[in-house]
């Protein structure tokens, strides 16, 4: 239960969802938090619910690139060098092709995959991070099992597991290990929402009748991210990890 005791680790999006229930959860494994989202009261609320001692929360926005640096120079201010990182930061969009913009598609990518790369690549630097260290990003289930009008937010997560071996292959040396998590129908506010929103509550209930475990709550997802960080995990490398509940 205390396999990430003494280990420091950010996670993004900490303020909602699958980041709000993963914070919390390395917390009661004994890891040290450093937490980030854009809403600075759910980002506390998150805060308070931290298990122990000796944790850090920084309001930012990642797709501000002096925002993301932010984060690592205030970390290094209180003398913290991390062990970890959990990227559940993104956002979801519903536009058909004929309505995407190129500013409407940047702005996404911004957001759920270049916001991704800045904080791998300042994570790296060995001023903010030490060798052996573990890195796990949130992906999506539509990379694998698509459906229309989602091309911006498909192909943003699609970008982020292609690029997770490529970092893998390049910080080899400095023993980094790192993978992405892929969920199923996950019942966080940002997914019920959008049903909500679209009308399709029962359609989509039906549908995670069918799968083999059907709805997933944010900590099953949390679960497997805490396992990856450990040193169990510690030949899993370069992968995207199914956690779809049997989806597909």
């Amino acid at each position: 239960m205390l396999a990430l005791k003494g280990k420091y680790i950010l996670v993004t999006g900490a303020s909602s969802g699958i980041g709000f229930e993963t914070a919390i959860h390395l917390s009661k494994t004994g890891a040290n938090l450093v937490i980030t989202g854009r809403n600075p009261e759910r980002l506390s609320e998150c805060f308070s619910k931290l298990e122990n001692n000796g944790h850090l929360q920084i309001t930012a926005d990642l797709r501000n690139t002096d925002d993301v640096l932010k984060i690592f120079e205030y970390i290094k201010s209180n003398d913290v060098r991390l062990n970890g990182m959990v990227h559940c930061a993104g956002i979801s969009d519903v536009t058909p092709v004929k309505a995407l913009t190129r500013e409407k598609l940047s702005s996404i990518f911004e957001t759920n995959f270049f916001s991704f790369i800045e904080l791998v690549r300042q994570f790296c630097n060995k001023k903010y991070s030490n060798d052996y260290s573990s890195i796990v990003a949130v992906s999506a289930m539509l990379v694998h099992k698509p459906r229309p009008y989602e091309l911006a937010y498909i192909a943003s997560k699609a970008a982020l597991e292609a690029a997770i071996p490529v970092i893998g292959m390049e910080y080899k040396k400095r023993g980094l290990r790192i993978n992405a998590v892929i969920p199923g129908f996950v019942k966080t506010a940002m997914v019920m929402e959008n049903i909500e929103k679209f009308g399709n509550v029962e359609e989509m209930n039906r549908l995670a009748g069918e799968f083999l475990h059907g709805w997933e709550e944010p900590i099953d997802v949390a679960k497997i991210i805490g396992f990856l960080m450990g040193e169990d995990a510690s030949i899993i490398n370069g992968r995207c990890i199914y956690a779809d509940g049997g989806m597909i």
